[in-house]
C-alpha cells in the first residue's frame, strides 16, 4: 500500500484580513514539511522530497493518526561575543 499525502496548498498574495478570528505570525525561513502518522511516520517536502530519515526525533514523538503541514526551522545557537 502506497501512502498518498494530499497536495500542499501554496501561499498567495492577498489583502491582510483584520478582525476577530485572524492571527498572524512572523515568517521564519525554514523548510516546508508534511508529516503523516496514519501508517507509521512519514515526512516529505512540498516537492515530494522524502524527509523521513532526517527526522528521527519526530518518530515516536507524535500521536498516531495525525497529519501536519508546517515549516521546520532550526534556530542557530547564539555565539559567544
Amino acid at each position: 500500500m502506497v501512502l498518498r499525502l494530499p497536495e500542499p496548498m501554496l501561499a498567495r498574495s492577498d489583502e491582510i484580513r483584520r478582525g476577530a478570528g485572524w492571527l498572524f505570525e512572523p515568517k521564519l525561513d525554514g523548510c516546508r514539511c508534511m508529516v503523516c502518522t496514519h501508517d507509521g511516520f512519514h515526512a516529505r517536502s512540498r516537492r515530494g522530497w522524502e524527509m523521513t530519515p532526517f527526522l528521527p526525533e519526530l518518530r515516536g514523538a507524535l500521536p498516531a493518526d495525525v497529519q501536519l503541514d508546517g515549516e521546520l526551522v532550526a534556530p542557530r545557537r547564539e555565539r559567544p561575543p
